[in-house]
């Protein structure tokens, strides 16, 4: 079984291509064939068909590692913000790969659907309440909450099919959104997508003030910026330890260096030329104080770690 979504876009685009090119030597050693030779569509039904499939195959467990890698991003992300993983912690396990990955939820998938169809087959008349059938995406999709009771929802966007010409998410994509957040009651709500927002889309987010909206590119977190040899480690003062710091050192926050914040849905070229991931990465807010621990690396002083203060503002 493959990812929905991905392998339907990609199925479609070998289809129209008419030929499907050579992509693994893999796929070569399976059909014997030669170097750059193709299958076209013209070959023999049954070789057509085998060969497609096995492409398709592939390309799921390439779709699939892709995912899991934005996944397993996401989750750190979630976890080093403070908030319970208990229930997709396993994901986060070294051997747990792409094969498992697509086990579970494709099992997953097909019980809740099933689940889905059973009840609303129960319904009659009543076409309205009837609930729709869930994708991949929408189970990996989750609300997550801290040990103070906050929520914050991670919504995973579907790619956008063959026949949408538009590149951006639109308004009406955005509302649905945003009604889930509201119906839900989070604080943080987190969009991943491979589409970025229109303007009049991140437009309607900022009508929002008692929640706090991210989007991320799926190719953002395919990474963690964390975990880079070079990225020191960050930790945000809660306001109690803000406070003391200042009296204690007798400061402004303003004084302090800054980490800068670029409102996340700004249309600025201010936005592209510089968005600081750690500053994403964490939901550092315009305001807070980050404390970060930095190694030292002059070897003659006793110390082991310098301790900095940033300030984050616009």
């Amino acid at each position: 079984m493959f990812v929905e979504g991905e392998l339907i876009i990609l199925s479609k685009r070998l289809i129209n291509s008419r030929r499907i090119p050579f992509l693994e030597s893999k796929i070569l050693e399976n059909f014997r064939l030669k170097e750059n030779e193709r299958i076209e569509f013209s070959s023999s039904s049954k070789r057509r068909e085998e060969y497609f499939y096995t492409l398709l195959e592939m390309l799921s467990l390439s779709s699939a590692a892709n995912l899991l890698k934005v996944k397993k991003t996401q989750l750190e992300m979630i976890r080093d913000r403070g908030y319970d993983i208990s229930k997709e912690k396993h994901l986060l396990e070294p051997d747990y790969d792409e094969n498992k990955f697509l086990s579970e939820y494709n099992r997953l998938l097909e019980e809740t659907n099933k689940r889905i169809r059973e009840e609303n087959d129960r319904i009659t008349g009543k076409r309205a309440l009837k609930q729709p059938e869930l994708t991949f995406r929408d189970l990996l999709s989750r609300i997550y909450m801290n040990s103070e009771g906050s929520k914050l929802l991670v919504k995973y966007a579907e790619p956008p099919s063959p026949s949408d010409k538009s590149k951006h998410l639109n308004v009406e994509y955005i509302d649905r959104f945003t009604e889930l957040a509201m119906k839900e009651g989070v604080t943080w709500a987190i969009l991943i997508s491979e589409q970025d927002l229109s303007t009049t889309a991140g437009k309607r987010l900022e009508e929002y003030p008692t929640i706090h909206f991210q989007h991320f590119f799926e190719d953002e977190l395919r990474f963690n910026p964390t975990k880079h040899y070079l990225v020191p480690r960050h930790e945000l003062l809660s306001p109690q330890e803000a406070q003391a710091f200042l009296r204690e050192n007798r400061l402004v926050p303003t004084k302090l260096p800054h980490l800068k914040y670029v409102p996340p849905f700004s249309r600025t070229g201010e936005r592209k030329a510089f968005i600081d991931p750690i500053v994403k990465y964490y939901g550092f807010l315009p305001g807070q104080i980050v404390r970060i621990y930095r190694e030292n690396f002059i070897t003659e002083t006793p110390v082991d770690k310098i301790v900095t203060y940033r300030y984050v503002w616009y």
